[in-house]
């Protein structure tokens, strides 16, 4: 993503507009194919010296601001060498004192060369670089693959999401018409942990695409790790782009006046992310491993997109199980940030027991509110765990719940 400094937008009316650029400019294209050639040619060059040659490149461009943008994602897609299986300062500090001493001492050698090769005797980590572990001394080692469009593209997405670091909220409309790719959304919905609220829009005329309306919290409403969801929020938006329709507002803390962003699908972002298995996190992928192999009488099995509460409101569960003999439920997870959303999971079950929902709880979610835990334990098919739950529990509260709504 872009820093603050490297933005590009207009302000009308308001509203912070992005200042797009067109992703098939011929000058731009070249501009970004040459960036990309340095960046391909750089492997095995210290960082230093890959930032003084990119430097120099875009310092020539006519508009730096946006070179130097550009730069900025490229190199976020850069990966470059660590020093992490070394102490290397408590390394330093002993080869300091080893200089220290023979500087000291009846034997010190009269020339440089001759006693940099003393110090260095017994020195196996040390004896190419001595500050390895600093970042302008990180070696690149490859690029990932990027195309010249492509890179427009993602700076045209970065504009956006570095402006949703400064979010008060999101507020979305997309479509229901594509089973699938409601269910993708909400997946990375879900994958990033992002506070949310869903209802079916209540206005829809006979014969139209049913839409679905989405208030997503904003790092600004977050009082712990705020930094930390604004870029969860951030890594969300381009899946939004890639629903067939899709409308966003979101007001920003960005300067002294409140401002607002408003896109939708007419601003042609493009989604990068291609496949979604490439982002389910390892914990997932171990859980869902796990129980198909451990679990003998349940089995998870693929669900609707969401679940109908009262009124207009959804829920998207994150599992659905189903029994040998036919029985299925659903298990909604609620991570750190989720105490609200929680809370109104609680109101409708108590309301209605008889919903096939088991609810999880990260015990970060629960901290510090007695009542909304007392509450929670009180329920059936509802458990605590830590980070991510084991299979084991999940599999002794299935079987508690198919007992109780027998």
């Amino acid at each position: 993503m872009l820093t603050r400094d490297l933005l590009r937008y207009k302000v009308s009316g308001g509203y912070a507009k992005p200042s797009f650029i067109a992703a098939d400019n011929a000058p731009l294209l070249e501009f970004a194919a040459q960036l990309i050639s340095i960046h391909e040619q750089a492997a095995g060059c210290r960082r230093e010296e890959l930032e003084e040659n990119v430097g120099r490149m875009t310092a020539l461009w006519h508009d730096v601001k946006l070179a130097r943008g550009l730069a900025k994602i490229l190199n976020d897609r850069c990966i470059f060498s660590e020093c992490l299986e070394q102490d290397y300062p408590a390394l330093r500090r002993e080869l300091f004192r080893r200089s220290a001493r023979l500087l000291a001492g009846e034997n010190c050698p009269a020339g440089a060369a001759a006693f940099r090769e003393k110090v260095m005797e017994e020195e196996t980590v040390l004896q190419q670089e001595i500050y390895a572990d600093l970042p302008e001394n990180e070696r690149l080692l490859s690029l990932k693959k990027t195309f010249p469009r492509e890179l427009l593209e993602r700076y045209n997405l970065s504009l956006v999401q570095s402006l949703l670091l400064f979010s008060e909220g999101l507020e979305c409309q997309v479509s229901a018409e594509d089973p699938a790719l409601l269910r993708r959304l909400f997946k990375y919905l879900k994958f990033f942990r992002l506070l949310f609220r869903a209802e079916l829009s209540g206005d829809r005329k006979k014969g139209s695409v049913p839409m679905i309306h989405l208030k997503i919290d904003g790092p600004a409403s977050i009082l712990e790790n705020s930094t930390k969801y604004g870029l969860q929020l951030a890594s969300f938006f381009p899946a939004l782009c890639s629903m067939k329709s899709w409308k966003a507002a979101s007001g920003l803390k960005l300067r002294d006046k409140p401002l607002r962003l408003a896109l939708d699908e007419t601003s042609k972002l493009v989604c990068p992310y291609t496949n979604f298995g490439a982002y389910i996190p390892e914990e997932l992928k171990m859980f869902q491993n796990y129980f198909n192999g451990k679990a003998a009488s349940w089995r998870l099995v693929q669900r609707n997109a969401y679940l109908r509460l009262e009124g207009n409101r959804l829920a998207f569960p994150d599992f659905r199980f189903r029994s040998d003999d036919g029985a299925e439920f659903d298990l909604e997870l609620f991570h750190q940030w989720h105490k609200g959303p929680l809370a109104e999971r609680l109101d409708f079950l108590e309301k209605h027991p008889e919903t096939p929902l088991l609810l999880g709880a990260d015990r970060a979610c629960l901290k510090g509110d007695d009542a909304l835990k007392e509450r929670f334990s009180n329920l059936p098919g509802c458990f605590l765990f830590s980070s991510f739950p084991g299979v084991e529990n999940v599999v002794k509260h299935l079987e508690e719940a198919r007992a109780f709504l027998k």
